[in-house]
């Protein structure tokens, strides 16, 4: 099994949704398997995708689903409820260029914008406008949790670090 580095963020998440003292006994089981921690999850996906691991404990769902559509080895499970990192978008105060920002911003938002994203495998938000993969789709749709922070973040960080990586 192979961990990313920087999975502070799901672990935190997993905490917060597990509870934490069932959440710290998954983490601390997990990392008894002898899991080996890389840096950077696309390279540790392609890595899976090479073979050199059999299970890859978290990834970005689109770099294996993509792998697989051009014929790689490897496939992906969702977990329940789907944990999502929202990435917005905003303009700047000062911009020198405020109508072109918001003729942007509005292209995003609209449906031609958001088939626009979903070609190139980022998950529309629009209703009318389907995601590339239904799996991803459906497991979105029926349980989302938007990833965040509960408590001191620095606080988890130190305990991944101390359950995964051993500092």
């Amino acid at each position: 099994m192979v961990l990313d580095q920087n999975e502070d963020r799901w672990f935190a998440n997993m905490l917060y949704l597990m509870g934490e003292k069932k959440g710290m006994e998954l983490m601390q089981a997990l990392s008894k398997q002898e899991v080996s921690i890389r840096s950077g999850r696309s390279l540790v996906t392609q890595l899976l995708g090479a073979g050199e691991y059999d299970l890859q404990v978290v990834a970005y769902w689109y770099r294996p689903y993509l792998m697989k559509k051009q014929g790689a080895p490897v496939d992906w499970i969702g977990i329940e409820p789907a944990i999502v990192a929202l990435h917005p978008i905003s303009i700047v105060e000062k911009t020198p260029h405020p109508n072109a920002a918001r003729l942007l911003l509005d292209f995003y938002l609209s449906e031609e914008g958001q088939k626009a994203l979903r070609e190139i495998d980022k998950i529309p938000l629009r209703k009318g406008v389907e995601a590339d993969s239904k799996r991803v789709a459906e497991l979105v749709a029926r349980t989302p949790h938007v990833i965040k922070y509960e408590g001191d973040p620095g606080k988890q960080i130190k305990l991944f670090n101390e359950i995964f990586i051993g500092r």
